[in-house]
């Protein structure tokens, strides 16, 4: 996509790609400000990443690394609360 690159990281026998969508272990890294997908109003900026667990494209489980030095624990549907 234009907003963030996917790398998929294989385990367990998972592509971590799934019909070209992150799907499995992987990390999404933003190159501008974006919702990261699958959350509610979580919005990743430029630079920041969320290495995860992916399915069809959204985040399952992760962890969202802020260029502010925080980690945030993400999840599907979850809303961000600052």
């Amino acid at each position: 996509s234009c907003y963030a690159t996917y790398e998929p990281l294989p385990q367990d026998g998972m592509s971590g790609v799934k019909n070209g969508q992150p799907h499995g272990h992987g990390i999404m890294r933003f190159k501008s400000s974006h919702l990261i997908p699958g959350t509610q109003d979580c919005t990743a900026e430029a630079g920041e990443w969320v290495n995860g667990m992916w399915r069809d494209g959204k985040i399952n489980v992760g962890t969202w690394y802020r260029n502010d030095g925080n980690q945030v624990i993400v999840k599907l549907g979850q809303r961000y609360n600052k």
